[in-house]
């Protein structure tokens, strides 16, 4: 069932790429991040998002280049 999930065309798996390795290690080197919150938003940056979901306030209030937008899970605008 997960699998399925995962396999249609709601959601899109993105590589983990140099290019998003690099922002990774911008990111933690300019913010009290987590290597997994990193990673994620590295992606989410690399990948050019346009709005990212996240109940941690923390993250809410980073300014991450190519993220234009945060927004909590309650779809509030940040």
């Amino acid at each position: 069932m997960i699998k399925r999930f995962f396999m249609g065309d709601t959601v899109k798996i993105l590589p983990f790429t140099l290019e998003t390795a690099d922002r990774f290690a911008l990111i933690r080197a300019t913010n009290k991040v987590s290597p997994a919150d990193a990673i994620h938003l590295a992606t989410a940056a690399e990948a050019g998002v346009d709005l990212f979901f996240t109940n941690d306030n923390s993250l809410r209030k980073l300014s991450i280049p190519g993220i234009k937008f945060f927004a909590d899970l309650d779809g509030k605008m940040i």
